[in-house]
């Protein structure tokens, strides 16, 4: 069996958080014995050799850099340019680990089908632990950029697309460039339409995961006109369990049923969500920790070569 995890700050972890996600996860819990920095020390859950160990070969992997303007209370870089160059360091580590034949970056069907069949062997050596057959594959990713604003311009996407960047979402937290992102209000704008019309070009996937309702709903009346993909999170909005609700009533436009929809997570329970965000200020209260689960889930994979009603075992969170 090869688990899909659809969303992993996998470089983020590795260069702000300080974890060598090459060792095990209780050996980097070790060694945050004892550090208040940051929330949630010493409880990391996620490592390559235990992604190997519970077969989740394939993965959507981020790069992860906010812009704040002055008064923005959120954490954040000063310049667009010091997030642009965050994310270049954090390509700069998963091609460090490409390197070391850890992972491997997946950029079309061709490559995904190459990397499935990798893992369909092992899986089916004959061991008595499958997974252990998978110590030595390669952890397979689609690299995602969470929020657009180290974007600096159109030029800076098709840089970042021939890098390999797939999905991209326009907005994180707060107030963004392109968009509006949770907790915050405003639609798109012009650039933000300028960047849904660049991604589409390259043929790139929409995020909109994080899109406050306004720039959600204006997103998805861009996706109405185009050949557009989405990857979506409907925990993050009341206004996305809405269109997911109006999806499966078939009541969206046609043009709307037409664009493949990737990857969409179960929410948590709320009494699990509500203990976690009065524990840590700094989380959504949608997949935490203490209520991710294992499950199987029908969904278009057509951006990849597969059937549009595709099988897959996948991992929510």
């Amino acid at each position: 069996m090869l688990i899909f995890d659809a969303h992993l700050d996998l470089a983020m972890n590795a260069l702000e958080w300080n974890r060598d996600l090459t060792r095990p996860v209780g050996e980097i819990r070790l060694r945050e014995q004892g550090l208040l920095d940051k929330p949630d020390r010493g409880r990391g859950t996620v490592s390559l050799p235990e992604m190997r160990r519970a077969s989740v070969g394939f993965c959507v992997a981020t790069q992860i850099a906010r812009y704040v303007k002055p008064g923005n209370p959120l954490p954040g870089w000063h310049s667009r340019e010091q997030a642009w160059a965050q994310t270049q360091g954090q390509l700069a580590w998963y091609r460090a680990m490409e390197e070391r034949g850890e992972m491997i970056q997946i950029k079309d069907a061709a490559g995904l089908e190459k990397h499935r069949q990798l893992w369909q062997a092992a899986n089916s050596s004959g061991q008595p632990n499958a997974a252990a057959s998978a110590t030595a594959l390669p952890i397979g990713y689609v690299l995602s950029l969470e929020g657009a604003d180290s974007i600096l311009t159109p030029g800076h996407l098709e840089r970042s697309y021939a890098q390999g960047l797939r999905a991209l979402g326009p907005a994180h937290y707060g107030p963004g460039i392109y968009a509006q992102g949770t907790d915050a209000t405003g639609g798109l704008g012009p650039r933000g339409r300028e960047l849904l019309a660049e991604m589409d070009r390259l043929g790139m996937i929409l995020d909109v995961t994080h899109l406050c309702d306004d720039s959600f709903w204006e997103a998805l009346d861009h996706t109405s006109t185009t050949s557009a993909r989405l990857l979506a999170t409907p925990a993050i909005r009341a206004s996305a369990r809405t269109w997911m609700a109006r999806l499966a009533a078939n009541k969206l436009p046609p043009t709307w049923t037409r664009s493949p929809i990737w990857r969409v997570f179960p929410p948590c329970s709320p009494r699990a969500a509500i203990a976690r965000k009065r524990s840590n200020k700094y989380c959504t209260g949608t997949f935490c920790a203490s209520c991710r689960r294992p499950g199987v889930e029908r969904r278009s994979a057509s951006i990849f070569g597969f059937p549009r009603e595709a099988s897959f075992p996948v991992r929510a969170g």
